[in-house]
């Protein structure tokens, strides 16, 4: 594993310079040179921290939970965050481990607020549903305070990632509306800034393609994870005219699916019959729908207790790296799915 030195030496700067970087004192840095050591942090593999958790530093045995945008998705309300946290409280606590929670949807300065956060208040961090416009992991990696992913992930191989194949899961429920008949196929998508949504979209789009299908008749519709995306993403397929408008519809999570639902019992547009839909999570949707959801089955609460054992694992130097796991999901068939009905001429 590189060194600080050998880090120095690749960029061209000195050790002090690349602890400021690696220790979030960015202010101290010109962004030419910033950009040059984080650089050559990703290409080393490097890896902070660890020396100094499992050797030097003594545990305040506290584990710190970030949870992104709960300004907008109610935490007691959604059913993927609750049984996040059931996983790492639990785990934690059978351990003899507190855990603190905090929201990070509000955060202007990542850096800043973290320097507050890991001056010795928490001795790891689990990162969830980490989006493109709060880069946590970045300035965690940077800080090296040790952490893993729960539904999210890195470009960088060397940070931990504990998630759904959130790709393999679309490709199921892609397949399951093929093997009912479906030709016309859309996409009620997550959007863009979370890694998850790119990847189930990522996934729709592969297994249409695998399916032979047309492209142009298999519509993407971007939004969001939220309930008001999934009615928005409704009345967009509603709207098409009814010879060219999917028969079938794939959903970012179960709370959009329940969106497009609500959409197509307002308009009289009956489901399954006249529109099948899958969702994605198994969990209970805070609106709850008037048929059972086909679902996607992740593993929320198995993935949140596999992060925690192992972050918890590297922290009382049991293991020596915090590794990473990607769980199967499965389909759940229930009753918002059927066989197409013949195309009328």
């Amino acid at each position: 594993m590189a060194t600080i030195r050998e880090i120095a030496e690749r960029a061209g700067v000195s050790k002090a310079t690349v602890s400021n970087v690696l220790n979030g004192r960015h202010e101290r840095v010109s962004p030419e040179t910033l950009e040059r050591v984080l650089r050559s942090v990703r290409d080393e593999g490097y890896k902070p921290g660890a020396a100094v958790v499992r050797g030097k530093q003594r545990l305040v045995r506290n584990l710190g939970i970030v949870m992104l945008n709960l300004n907008r998705s109610p935490i007691l309300g959604n059913g993927y965050f609750a049984s996040v946290l059931d996983g790492i409280i639990g785990t934690a606590a059978f351990r003899h481990w507190s855990t603190t929670l905090y929201f990070a949807a509000g955060w202007q300065e990542v850096h800043r607020e973290l320097r507050e956060l890991c001056d010795g208040r928490v001795d790891g961090m689990i990162v969830v549903a980490e989006t493109a416009d709060r880069p946590i992991s970045d300035a965690l990696f940077q800080r090296g305070t040790p952490f893993v992913l729960v539904s999210s992930g890195s470009d960088l191989p060397s940070i931990p990632t504990v998630d759904v194949d959130n790709r393999a899961g679309l490709r199921l429920a892609v397949r399951h509306l093929v093997e009912l008949g479906h030709r016309r196929i859309g996409h009620a998508s997550g959007g863009t800034k979370s890694r998850s949504a790119r990847e189930r979209t990522e996934g729709f789009l592969s297994a249409v393609g695998e399916a032979g299908l047309d492209s142009g008749h298999c519509p993407v519709f971007e939004g969001g994870f939220l309930f008001q995306n999934g009615r928005e993403a409704g009345r967009q397929i509603l709207e098409m005219e009814p010879k060219l408008r999917p028969t079938a519809v794939t959903c970012a999570n179960d709370v959009v699916a329940s969106g497009v639902m609500s959409v197509c019992y307002e308009q009289g547009v009956i489901v399954p019959e006249e529109m099948s839909i899958v969702g994605f999570d198994d969990t209970t949707p805070t609106e709850p729908t008037p048929v059972p959801l086909t679902t996607i089955h992740h593993p929320i609460h198995a993935i949140a207790t596999h992060a925690t054992q192992s972050l918890l694992d590297f922290l009382e130097g049991q293991s020596a790296e915090i590794p990473s796991r990607i769980f199967p999901p499965s389909l759940v068939v229930r009753a918002t799915t059927s066989y197409a009905r013949p195309t009328k001429p």
